[in-house]
């Protein structure tokens, strides 16, 4: 699951929470999920599944559209 092998396709699981109180917690998740996407995984295909509803809507509201929601 967390084998690299270099090619053009990267898939990214970005795991928040729903619950209250989470919300410094779920910025950074998503923050760091930038950051990966802007450095070293940047030029590479990028599909995001995501675990949560609030880092599904977060990620909409940036543009990215996860290719599933759990």
């Amino acid at each position: 699951m967390l084998r690299q092998n270099g090619g053009g396709k990267a898939v990214v699981i970005v795991c928040t929470s729903d619950r209250g109180l989470c919300g410094s917690f779920n910025a950074a998740i998503l923050n760091r999920y930038r950051e990966a996407a802007a450095g070293e995984l940047a030029g590479r295909e990028i599909e995001v599944i995501a675990v949560g509803r609030k880092g599904a809507e977060l990620l909409r509201r940036r543009g990215v559209e996860p290719r599933e929601i759990y």
